[in-house]
């Protein structure tokens, strides 16, 4: 099994929005303002954990409150923290300013007074093109064995699978095949998020962020639902409509002869026979 260390910065990333970036002892009135976390070395390890990757963050946080709340956020995005030292003085914080042209300017001093600030959380968008994450016939990806991810989004999916009565395996299997948990992930027929719904079909579950992983999670359950429910709870056939759509599979009284479709649900059933496995041990 492949493991990945990443051995780099975790820093906060302290971002205020402004039409002017002020001068030497100017003052000017900002627009918006937000913290997250950042880090050239931490966002590679939380993309690698998402993509179902082993990854361990090698590097070193301050006994503060952002220390504190990184090691948290790399818990939660499943990333080992074993070699991720926590030692005296300050974590890394990079005070980032935004003008009216979208432009950043950095800094690389920590602000002071701040050491008892409450971090929250928040998420910068990357969007990416790419195509259904278990749909190629040439991946190299080996579904059998490819590590699984069941941290990620877990009160999402448990909340969504318990309100729609769908088992949790397959709602990991089909967000694990769709983006490999990526939030952010646009197809080429502009399928979006977590569980890749198109628009169509965000909006006739009611979603309408479907970038919100909650949303997302919850609509893409909804539909998941209606078809089993359909296809009296056979996975292959509601994982073929998921991924061909409803007219195909009933059009061809079963999968779809398509390629793509027929890699998808047997790799589908793979992920949720392992993911069945590892929920009931652990």
């Amino acid at each position: 099994m492949v493991s990945i260390a990443v051995v780099g910065s975790t820093n906060i990333d302290m971002v205020a929005y402004s039409d002017q970036i002020p001068e030497r002892g100017e003052t000017v009135t900002g627009k918006d303002f937000a913290i997250g976390f950042g880090g050239k070395g931490a966002n590679q390890a939380v993309m690698a954990a998402r993509l179902g990757i082993k990854t361990y963050m090698v590097g070193a946080v301050g006994d503060d409150v952002f220390g504190q709340s990184a090691i948290k956020n790399f818990t939660d995005q499943g990333v080992n923290t074993e070699f991720l030292a926590t030692v005296p003085g300050s974590s890394g914080v990079a005070p980032i300013w935004v003008d009216a042209d979208g432009v950043k300017h950095f800094a690389s001093t920590r602000p002071k007074g701040v050491a008892n600030v409450q971090v929250k959380r928040t998420e910068y968008p990357i969007f990416s093109i790419a195509a259904c994450y278990a749909c190629s016939a040439g991946t190299t990806v080996n579904f059998g064995s490819v590590r699984l991810n069941t941290q990620a989004y877990a009160a999402e999916i448990r909340a969504a699978s318990q309100r729609y009565g769908v088992e949790e395996a397959v709602v990991r299997a089909i967000i694990h095949a769709e983006s490999a948990y990526r939030p952010h992930v646009v197809s080429p027929k502009n399928a979006q998020g977590l569980m890749q719904l198109i628009p169509a079909t965000a909006k006739r579950f009611g979603v309408r962020d479907a970038f919100d992983p909650a949303q997302n999670i919850d609509g893409g359950v909804q539909y998941l639902a209606f078809l089993l429910k359909r296809y009296q709870n056979d996975l292959t056939l509601a994982a073929a409509a998921y991924n061909a759509g409803e007219g195909a599979v009933d059009r061809f009284k079963g999968v779809p002869p398509y390629k793509e479709t027929r890699n998808y649900v047997v790799r589908v059933g793979q992920l949720a026979d392992r993911y069945r496995k590892v929920l009931k041990s652990g």
